[in-house]
């Protein structure tokens, strides 16, 4: 069974009132039985007493070391959601470089192809679009078309 610290005191006070009540009924007069079973009755809350601060002390241990816990957590938490803040940013900004970079490439890329025969170029297309950059392609009279 669990108990907060709170409840813990609370039974610890109740159990002292009923401790301190069973005091007063021992001091009227009566038989030597009941006095020895009030005396009886003293001793084992004082026990439970004890018992439940000892409970209660290991709660406030416990507390304490959750409470540690849970700040170094935080800690390492707040660190990682850093962390990918500044890699996000990185990479938004990798993203924007990289569209100019595209964009730039696709312009040269579109100067350069102006240049070529479009038959030349259609077959090139087709033929890198069905075998993707694994074409490997003869080439036939460099030296004539670099003295052209």
């Amino acid at each position: 069974m669990k108990f907060s610290a709170k409840n813990l005191e609370l039974d610890v006070g109740t159990r002292n009132q009923s401790m301190r009540g069973s005091r007063r009924n021992s001091i009227k007069p009566g038989r030597m039985d009941e006095f020895q079973a009030i005396g009886h009755e003293i001793e084992r809350t004082k026990m439970k007493i004890r018992k439940l601060e000892d409970q209660e002390l290991e709660l406030m241990i416990e507390g304490d070391k959750l409470k540690s816990e849970i700040e170094a957590a935080d800690k390492s938490a707040r660190a990682t959601k850093d962390s990918i803040s500044r890699q996000l940013a990185d990479l938004e900004t990798q993203i924007k470089s990289a569209g100019i970079s595209a964009t730039g490439i696709g312009k040269r890329a579109g100067r350069l192809a102006s240049k070529i025969d479009a038959d030349l170029l259609d077959q090139f297309e087709r033929l890198f679009n069905s075998k993707g950059d694994a074409a490997i392609v003869a080439v036939e009279h460099v030296f004539a078309l670099a003295a052209t």
